[in-house]
């Protein structure tokens, strides 16, 4: 028993322990604010706690902030002091204190938004979309279920009981809402005193404050008390809202007061009274409402009398948003609280008027006067309406619309129909305005064209009859769109009757019609309609609508300019019968379209009735209704004026158009062929004036099978002709399923043409610069099996007309195999026969689609390529007489860089900065690429083992390797570009290159330019260079890159007089002789002309050991050239220059400029020296004495060394003219006194002689 003890006092000092700890526990503010957290996450936007904590009787909450939806909501502090043990032991709620304070809340519309631009399109996935709730199954033949009627009315207060005892003994709460940014909402609540048997009051201040321009009123102050009542056993019985609103500033032309009660009472007999009053100051707005109930009399009475007017409505929309507004009404009814039956009664008067301040479209509807009453008596099985009156006219009291009703009509179980006799009701429209119509259809206007007309509805003999007393017509109506007259003083007129019986309902729509001005019928239309009917329901009935249209009036209208030569009708007839459980037939359906006289141009006849159940929707598809042979569409002679006038800018013109097409339907598939070939000849078609097509003939056969998941296209016969020269024929089957994945299942074309002939029509005539050749095109396509296709185009007889060049065959084929939208692989070898050569080249890779990018590994190998053969080819398909480029053909003129096309970087528009990309283009690509060739040939020149790779990676491009042999020198390049936007904002492009090239034998690519001739720069050269740089596009790169390259070459020769076109030993000699001449006539008083001829003999071909330029490109992007030097044995070259930047210029077309001087040492020093064309008298370490400096300008890839020249010619002249002045112009010369004769000047005489020698 000691034990048994123990072992009770153990557990129950465990309970203790751990009943208190989790009490202190629960009681911890961290865990308490970790818990509410965990509920919230996933439930709110974002939620922020300072402080939580809870206990037994309070609960604190501070720094508490809520997003949501837009809005934000700020809690500085909130306590809460109850009993919770009150309301565990009791089954009572206590709260002795609610306190709220620092409530801020923000809407979404006074939150400020930084505008960020169009965020990207979500498209949602199956996880985010909501599919529709799907209506339940229902057996087709069930009735439909009849609607529950409305619960019986128990009274507001029957079943209002507060669930347990409630005491809320004080309320304090005060808040801040922002409406928006112009708004802001002050709120305060106090009272208290709620519980059992009392009486409790709660009152609630507000103030709106509204800035904004257009506000309705600047301030409105709300003054709010609610009164509850609750019995002794928790039941209200009573509720009172007392409130006054007050408004002032804003539009409000004076402040103003609404006044609002409302008293909802219960007694304890069961019986209940409503009443709401709303007033205000000035009796601008009056609502009065009455009602009881009264359980044992199951009876619920009221009635109303409200006014509203503008002046009433201004303290809540202001005076600019209301139109003028004048409305009076009263209202009663005594019903039935448990079926709802008994009488009601309503009359509505008023009129408004400035209705464009609602909404502007509605500008143009005049001020309107309104006058409305209703009396009648409703129960479950029937209606009775005693009254029933609508008139609305214009200021001027003319009558818009007027219905009325001129007997007590009751409708349902208990109609009087056999009752009634003579007229029943009436309907009249007075002058109804298009116009008004207006704002509903956008950019079309309507004006002119008033609707008038009447019908009565008259009893006679248990029939009712609707009839047309006056047909209602309008005339005069033009249509607008955009700016564009369409329709011009077009009429109408319609005319219905119908009758109503027990047994029959019968409606017939008679000369209704469309005319033009003149009163041509443009449109007419007739229908009839007959009824049988069943218990007040339709039975069954049968139909027929027939349509015409006469196209010469149609066509007169503004929206067309086509005229007909004779006059085009078109008449359509629709035969039918229906039946109440849905069953449709069609026992006639046809159109024809004929000519003046008769002449049948187009027909559409059903060759068999038409069957379809209109409650089953599954059937009601064309491809289920039709079955077997069932329309005929036939066509002969159509004129093209008819299918112009709907055409807007294409017009087309045409000899003839024939053929004839059955729509047919066999197993659920929809079947249109051709019974006979469709053809049209002398097709013509323009845009704009702009010819298109040019006198086509077409003729083809179709035959098109569609169903539910599938179709097939079957295209035979197909032949092209243009003035009886063949264009194109050929065929096409091809198979779809436009459900699946890859909607094209499988294919198969066969064409062939002639391509020269076919690019002369307009359409395409701007990419024809062929003068003859044909093609042949095949292909195989099965993406539903195996997904293996194949094509091959074939070209023969290519003939270039401008530059002249004909290709004897090309050949492009393409085959793989497709798992789109996965995969693809391709197989495409290309060969082209022309002028050059063969050139052969094949690509092989494959793409595939991953859920993030598409990955690709492209390899292009081929063993020669012809690059003049294959531009040639290009230049076929663009014609220089519609384009305006000269085709680019050999000339003798000296070789220039064709500029590129400027590409200019996108702008920040009004900041003149670049935008950077913000994606790369090969955002959405990984892989690589390979290109290795064996040969490529540019007119002479070679480039052989072109091997090159590039690879693409997520945030970078790499080409590497790329490499060659130009002309036997290894050349190697090395290119990265990365997009990095995170760490470089502004310009996200880095670039890192390198380039070499090794030991290039100048010499020998320079004298492939002028066979024969020796070249002007000989020796082996050694180029190395770097690129870096960053950029904000690809575009602006390679123009702001930075880097160096340096061109090392020799031992060489330079040819400089050869380079300016003269051949060495021939200038030379002549030099010479011309010199001897000189001397010969001026004996030895010139000692200078030797050295000048020695020198003239050396510059043909200065020998050189080495050549050395250093390029270097910084922040400013010109091009630094330090180094200039060329150095031999008898000549220096030393200077250096700059390549000046010029935005969207190319490099070699840049304006450069180097400072060179020419020094020498050994003879040509001599020779400088007799000349007086040094400038030091010592050599320099080297060597060489400085000689005379000179500029080479022009452009990197048009130098200019014309400095040069000038100096030595000026050398030239002063010492000839020297000697020849030392002579001629003594005056004891007996023939100098013809020296002012005017003849030419010696100077001038051998200055041009020796600017010949120079090449000058």
């Amino acid at each position: 028993m000691k034990l048994l003890k123990w072992i009770a006092i153990i557990v129950v000092t465990l309970i203790v322990i751990i009943g208190g700890g989790l009490a202190i526990l629960l009681n911890s503010s961290g865990l308490q604010k970790t818990i509410v957290m965990g509920q919230l996450e996933g439930k709110v936007e974002h939620v922020e706690i300072d402080y939580l904590v809870a206990g037994f009787s309070s609960m604190t909450i501070r720094g508490l902030i809520v997003d949501q939806d837009g809005t934000q909501i700020k809690l500085e502090e909130a306590q809460v002091d109850y009993s919770l043990m009150d309301a565990l032991f009791s089954k009572e709620i206590r709260i002795s204190k609610l306190e709220v304070s620092g409530l801020d809340v923000e809407l979404p519309a006074a939150r400020e938004v930084i505008p960020m631009g169009p965020g990207p399109v979500v498209i949602p996935d199956e996880t985010t979309q909501k599919s529709p709730a799907k209506k339940p199954e229902t057996d087709s033949d069930d009735e439909p279920e009849s609607s529950e009627p409305p619960p019986p009315f128990e009274g507001i207060f029957g079943k209002a009981e507060v669930p347990v005892k409630l005491y809320i003994d004080g309320v304090d709460v005060k808040a801040k809402v922002a409406v928006s940014q112009n708004q802001m909402l002050t709120v305060a609540v106090t009272g208290g005193g709620i519980a059992p048997g009392k009486t409790s009051s709660i009152k609630a201040k507000g103030k709106m404050k509204d800035s904004s321009a257009n506000a309705a009123a600047g301030v409105v102050d709300v003054d709010s008390t609610l009164e509850i009542s609750q019995t002794d056993g928790q039941k209200l019985n009573a509720i009172v809202l007392s409130t006054v609103v007050k408004a002032s500033g804003g539009n409000l032309q004076k402040p103003a007061t609404i006044t609002a009660d409302v008293i909802l009472k219960g007694e304890e007999s069961g019986k209940e009274t409503y009443t709401v009053k709303l007033t205000d100051s000035d009796n601008y707005i009056s609502v009065d409402y009455k009602a009881s109930f009264d359980p044992d009399a199951k009876k619920l009475v009221g009635d109303a009398t409200f006014k509203v007017t503008q002046r009433g409505l201004m303290p809540i929309m202001g005076d600019k948003q209301l139109p003028s507004l004048s409305v009076n009404g009263k209202a009663n009814f005594d019903l039935s609280s448990e079926t709802y039956a008994g009488s009601t009664m309503a009359e509505v008067s008023g009129s408004a008027g400035k209705l464009e301040r609602i909404n502007e479209q509605l500008t143009g509807i005049p001020d309107i006067r309104f006058q409305f009453k209703y009396d009648g008596d409703i129960t479950a099985e029937s209606l009775t309406a005693t009254d029933f009156n609508l008139d609305i006219s214009d200021s001027k009291g003319s009558s818009i619309i007027m219905a009325k009703l001129l007997q007590e009509i009751v409708i349902g179980e208990d109609s009087n129909l056999h009752d009634l006799s003579g007229k029943v009701a009436e309907l009249s429209i007075g002058k109804f305005e298009p116009s008004w119509l207006n704002p509903a259809l956008k950019d079309i206007e309507l004006k002119g064209g008033a609707l008038s007309g009447a019908a009565t509805v008259e009893a006679s003999k248990d029939v009712i009859k609707l009839v047309t007393s006056k047909p209602f017509s309008f005339k005069g109506l033009t249509a607008i769109q955009q700016g564009k007259e369409m329709l011009r003083n077009v009429g109408g007129m319609i005319s219905f009757a119908g009758t109503l019986s027990e047994t029959e309902m019968t409606f017939d729509l008679t000369n209704a019609k469309v005319t033009d001005a003149s009163g041509s019928t443009m449109l007419s239309l007739n229908a009839d309609v007959d009824a049988r009917m069943e218990d007040g329901q339709p039975e069954s009935a049968d139909y027929t609508v027939k349509l015409a249209a006469f196209f010469d009036p149609i066509l007169n209208q503004p929206f067309s300019t086509q005229k007909l030569a004779k006059p085009v009708e078109l008449k359509a007839e629709n035969i039918a019968s229906w039946k109440a459980n849905g069953d449709l037939r069609i026992k006639r359906l046809l159109a024809n379209l004929t000519q003046q006289g008769g002449q049948k141009i187009a027909d559409m006849a059903m060759l068999k009735p038409i069957e379809v159940n209109l409650n089953d929707s599954e059937s009601l598809t064309p491809e289920k209704i039709i079955d077997g042979d069932t329309f005929r569409v036939t066509i002969s002679s159509l004129p093209t004026e008819i299918i112009n006038a709907f055409l807007g800018d294409l017009k087309i013109t045409s000899g003839n158009a024939n053929g004839q097409l059955i729509v047919s339907g066999e197993n659920g598939n929809l079947n249109i062929k051709s019974s006979k070939a469709v053809s049209v000849t002398n097709l013509s078609v323009t845009q704009k004036g702009k010819p298109m097509l040019d006198s086509i003939t077409a003729t083809l056969t179709p035959n098109i099978t569609y169903s539910e998941n599938a179709a097939s296209v079957d295209l035979t016969g197909l032949d092209l002709k243009s003035k009886n020269i063949p264009l194109l024929s050929g065929k096409l089957n091809a198979k779809l399923a436009p459900k699946a994945i890859t909607p094209l299942q499988t294919a198969m074309f066969d064409f062939k043409g002639d391509l020269a002939q076919f690019l002369n029509q307009p359409v395409v005539q701007a990419y024809n610069n062929l003068a003859a050749g044909t093609f042949t095109a095949k292909g195989n396509v099965d993406f539903a099996n195996d997904g293996k296709y194949s094509a091959e185009i074939k070209g023969n007889g290519f003939r270039v007309a401008s530059p002249a060049g004909s290709f004897k065959t090309i050949s492009l084929s393409a085959s793989g195999v497709s798992k789109l939208p996965e995969s693809i692989t391709i197989n495409a070898p290309l060969e082209v026969f022309g002028p050059s050569g063969k050139t052969s080249a094949k690509l092989d890779g494959w793409v595939a689609i991953r859920s993030a990018f598409k990955e690709f590994k492209i390899d292009v190998s081929g063993d020669t390529i012809f690059t003049d053969d294959l531009q040639l080819l290009a230049s076929a398909f663009k014609n220089p007489r519609i384009t305006g480029q000269a085709p680019s053909t050999p000339t003798a003129t000296k070789p220039t860089v064709a500029s590129r096309p400027s590409q200019q970087p996108r702008h920040v528009q009004g900041s003149g900065k670049v935008t950077p990309d913000q994606e790369p283009p090969w955002k959405d690509f990984r892989g690589t690429a390979t290109l290795k060739l064996n040969r490529v040939m540019k007119g002479i020149y070679e480039v052989s083992k072109v091997n090159a790779q590039l690879k693409v990676a997520e945030k970078n491009v790499t080409l590497d390797p790329a490499e060659a042999d130009l002309m036997g020198a290894p050349l190697k390049a090395y290119v990265y570009v990365s997009h990095v936007l995170d760490a470089r904002p502004t310009e996200p492009y880095a670039l890192k290159s390198t380039l070499t090239l090794s030991k290039f034998d100048v010499g020998k690519f320079l004298a492939l330019t002028k066979p024969g001739s020796p070249a002007p720069l000989t020796g082996l050269y050694s180029i190395d260079g770097k690129l870096h740089g960053f950029a904000p596009t690809l575009q602006t790169m390679a123009d702001e890159a930075k880097g160096e390259f340096s061109l090392k070459g020799g031992p060489g020769q330079l040819r400089a007089l050869a380079a300016a076109g003269k051949n060495a030993s021939a200038t030379a000699g002549l030099g010479a002789a011309a010199i001897g001449i000189a001397g010969a006539f001026l004996g030895d008083k010139v000692r200078e002309l030797p050295a000048l001829g020695q020198l003239i003999q050396l510059l043909q071909s200065i020998d050189y050991q080495t050549l050395e330029i250093k390029a270097t490109r910084g922040k400013s992007l010109n091009i630094n050239l330090d180094p200039f030097l060329l150095q031999g044995p008898q000549v220096r070259l030393n200077g250096k220059g700059t390549i000046t930047h010029k935005t969207a210029v190319p490099i070699a077309e840049q304006p450069l400029v180097v400072n060179v001087s020419l020094d020498a040492k050994d003879k040509t020093a001599n020779l400088l020296n007799e000349l007086r064309l040094l400038k030091s008298k010592q050599p320099d370490k080297s060597g060489y004495y400085v000689g005379p400096n000179f500029s080479i300008k022009g452009t990197p890839a048009s130098p200019d060394f014309s400095e040069l020249n000038d100096i030595l010619t000026k050398a030239a002249s002063g010492i000839i003219g020297g000697g020849f002045g030392g002579n001629l112009n003594n005056d004891s010369n007996e023939s100098g006194s013809n020296k002012n004769s005017g003849g030419t000047k010696p100077e001038e005489a051998v200055r041009g002689l020796l600017n010949g020698l120079l090449g000058n």
